[in-house]
């Protein structure tokens, strides 16, 4: 099956430069910053929840997270040396919004498992956020660029005031190709000096005629391990070559807080094949443990181990995934049906 471009992305395709920046400073900017809040209003009603979360004049598209937080204790040097903001939209086709789906090459293990259903992200306040942000993308494009565009110049002054180098993940939980839409001239062009690091699961399902084209020197991505990617694809990932290195791809392994991440794993498909590849380490660990900022990762043309996030369901966390999406290692993706076997190294 194709990889697809969502339809958030073919709608902000059609967003042109000068409307980004008509609605990024000024009366245009003013205007954006109404309509987002008006928005916001709309989606938090009048909870406790929704009022911690920005539900009102002031919402806001870029923040932090645990995980993020965790940069500043990685004992990276260009790790902590950075700071890093990321944007969480509904992910996949999960808003109620008709026609709207952020990640086109979505799969049924990926949104069972997705990170927008774990931890603080899926209950209640993390929902009233991330619906806010998608009904401003969907219904609003053009001014929700020109807001992306302002809040990302306020993340680099805040960035410069600490004497650090800002990184944006815009897509936290979307699958969002900023380098294939004309507003990547404004959003990511027109700031060389800020990274931008993403997670993509477009053309992670078999072997592909040419890897995506990207023009933008201060925008990478990981390629995002699924239930559908092929030996053939992952080899072939992992064998393109880069300006640092070879590319990593991101695994998700069903690894729990502690379990000892080992320095080589095997990687199965549904046709049985296999290949064995190293496991991205610095200063002794795996950085899937460490950071979040992949552009500091040592591009080796190996795994970032990812460990399984709880799954929050009815407002309960502590629901795993089963879907083989999250998966051990040394064995095949299990077929529909089965369940999920004990991690193997």
């Amino acid at each position: 099956m194709a990889d697809k471009i969502s339809s958030l992305e073919r709608r902000l395709g059609e967003v042109s430069e000068a409307e980004i920046l008509k609605y990024s400073s000024g009366q245009g900017l003013a205007e954006a910053q109404g309509t987002f809040g008006a928005i916001s209003r709309d989606t938090t009603g009048t909870s406790k929840a929704g009022r911690l979360m920005r539900g009102g004049a002031k919402p806001y598209l870029l923040g932090s997270s645990t995980k993020l937080d965790m940069n500043d204790s990685s004992g990276i040097e260009g790790v902590m040396g950075s700071h890093q903001w990321i944007q969480y939209l509904q992910p996949a086709g999960s808003s109620k919004i008709p026609g709207c789906n952020t990640c086109g090459s979505n799969t049924k293990g990926c949104t069972a498992a997705c990170l927008g259903g774990s931890g603080q992200l899926g209950l209640a306040s993390g929902e009233i956020a991330k619906e806010a942000r998608t009904a401003m993308a969907w219904k609003e494009p053009a001014k929700y660029l020109g807001l992306l565009h302002n809040q990302i110049a306020m993340r680099e002054r805040v960035a410069a005031r600490e004497g650090r180098n800002p990184v944006m993940r815009l897509n936290g939980t979307s699958d969002i190709g900023w380098h294939r839409i004309a507003a990547g001239a404004v959003i990511l062009g027109s700031r060389p000096n800020t990274r931008f690091s993403e997670y993509t699961k477009f053309n992670t399902g078999d072997v592909v005629d040419h890897e995506d084209p990207n023009e933008y020197d201060n925008y990478e991505w990981i390629h995002s391990l699924t239930e559908r990617t092929t030996v053939g694809r992952i080899n072939q990932i992992v064998n393109t070559q880069t300006a640092r290195g070879f590319r990593n791809i991101a695994v998700p392994f069903n690894m729990k807080k502690g379990d000892p991440v080992p320095d080589n794993v095997t990687l199965g498909d549904r046709s049985g094949a296999t290949t064995t590849l190293p496991v991205v380490k610095q200063n002794g660990q795996s950085v899937g443990d460490l950071h979040d900022i992949r552009v500091e990762d040592e591009q080796i043309g190996g795994v970032v181990a990812l460990r399984a996030k709880e799954i929050t369901q009815g407002g309960k966390r502590g629901v795993f995934d089963e879907s083989g999406f999250i998966r051990p290692v040394n064995l095949p993706i299990p077929t529909r049906g089965s369940r999920r076997g004990a991690a193997g190294f």
